[in-house]
């Protein structure tokens, strides 16, 4: 993975929520002194768990200090909503909020979102 990160020669890396692979990613960036920025894939990413138990492990059974190390060394936080800025400054750090463009909130009924795919 990290062949593929210096033959990319990037000089900002964003990576996509908050996993083993972000871990990664930030460290790569660390030690090459090039920019990460992670973009908060959902709520679990800032989850108060990762603070709390450092130790412990997400849903995943990516080592929350993995996580805890991703977002330390993220050089930018992109976040979706509020709620993750909120979260995310339980981290200390400053979110950039850019809302999804998508409504998760609209609903389609059963038969018209078949009907979409059936014909």
């Amino acid at each position: 993975m990290i062949e593929i990160f210096k033959e990319a020669d990037a000089d900002i890396y964003v990576v996509p929520g908050n996993s083993d692979i972000s871990a990664v990613v930030a460290w790569f960036c660390k030690t090459t002194q090039r920019n990460f920025i992670m973009l908060a894939g959902s709520d679990m990413d800032f989850s108060p768990k990762i603070l709390e138990n450092p130790d412990g492990s997400d849903n995943y059974g990516v080592n929350n200090s993995l996580l805890l190390y991703s977002i330390r060394n993220a050089v930018r936080h992109v976040v979706q909503n509020e709620q993750q800025a909120e979260m995310a400054r339980k981290f200390g750090v400053s979110p950039v909020l850019i809302p999804n463009p998508v409504d998760l909130e609209r609903r389609y009924p059963k038969d018209r979102a078949l009907g979409q795919f059936c014909g």
